[in-house]
């Protein structure tokens, strides 16, 4: 009884962190389009490698010592992927 009083203790911590999640990745999501769409109107280019860059480098500073800080990183190249694409739907 114990382990599932725990084990449902902290998977419901998660469903509360997965929450706050989807509503971050959604705002984020909108802001990447609207980036999209000034990219459109002024003829820039989709790919910014130089902000890719700065923001990996922002992330390992601010979590250098990090034990999940490669699982992160790859994260954010996912999240740099799928922006792209629904930034050139836009």
């Amino acid at each position: 009884m114990l382990f599932e009083m725990e084990i449902e203790a902290l998977r419901n911590q998660l469903d509360n962190i997965d929450g706050q999640m989807v509503m971050l990745l959604e705002k984020r999501f909108e802001i990447t389009d609207e980036i999209g769409r000034l990219k459109k109107t002024y003829a820039q280019p989709i790919d910014q490698i130089s902000r890719e860059i700065q923001i990996k480098q922002n992330l390992m500073d601010k979590l250098e010592g990090y034990r999940h800080l490669n699982e992160i990183l790859n994260i954010y190249e996912l999240l740099f992927d799928m922006s792209k694409k629904s930034q050139k739907n836009v």
